[in-house]
């Protein structure tokens, strides 16, 4: 299993690929003694997300936008806005999202995280009421789509699983000195994956091996194994 254990909160990214996935999943914590738990649900106000690579399958197909879906139950028009503070602070779109209506916003291709690398694609949403949030990164033949999990509903124990083919994830800062700890997994126990072999920092890392970095708000850490029997699936 794939374990995250963070000093501090972070933000989360799930994916289904056609070819590689990442799903990590929310382990909720128990709640402080006396205090008032929230629901983990999925509207919120505000969010740090990321997108993963996207391989494309067709090669004479373009590169294509990022998209955001926004939608709202609130009978008050929400005001949107979409930042790439670390990666490009100039870039800034706002938008109005009305209720029950669904309102996209194009993200540059480029904000694709690539390659087992850390970097500052993190990108910032921000909204005055209560808004749902899907992430779709397609290209040609090829379409990922996730759920976006609002900051205030974020942990600190996460479980990847992942597609058994060129196996990705990502873990995107939501707070400044964020302690990372990725437990790969041992897949000497899984008869059809390859055996874990991840390169970053001048160090490869191999089945049980723990990668531990540390990630600011709105950077990103991406880890990619292009294997046809690559799998990060597991947990600690």
């Amino acid at each position: 299993f794939l374990s995250f254990r963070l000093k501090n909160q972070i933000a989360r990214m799930t994916g289904l690929h056609v070819l590689s996935a990442v799903v990590l999943v929310v382990v909720s914590l128990p709640a402080l003694e006396g205090a008032v738990e929230r629901p983990n649900d999925t509207p919120g106000k505000e969010f740090v997300i990321g997108f993963m690579d996207n391989k494309l399958l067709n090669k004479n197909s373009e590169p294509v936008d990022l998209e955001l879906f926004i939608a709202t139950e609130s009978s008050v028009p929400a005001t949107v806005t979409i930042t790439t503070p670390l990666f490009n602070s100039s870039f800034s779109r706002t938008v109005i999202v009305s209720q029950r209506e669904v309102t996209t916003v194009q993200l540059p291709s480029d904000l694709r995280n690539k390659d087992t690398s850390k970097s500052n694609k993190g990108i910032h949403i921000v909204s005055d009421e209560e808004v749902t949030v899907f992430a779709v990164n397609k290209l040609g033949k090829s379409t990922d789509a996730y759920i976006c999990i609002p900051v205030d509903t974020l942990g600190k124990e996460y479980y990847a699983l992942t597609y058994i083919r060129d196996a990705q994830l990502l873990v995107v800062g939501a707070e400044d000195d964020t302690e990372v700890n990725i437990t790969f997994p041992d897949n000497s126990r899984v008869p059809n994956a390859a055996d874990i072999k991840v390169q970053y920092g001048g160090q490869v890392f191999r089945n049980g091996d723990m990668l531990s970095l540390t990630l600011n708000k709105w950077e990103t850490f991406h880890a990619i194994q292009m294997s046809k029997k690559a799998d990060f699936t597991g947990a600690h």
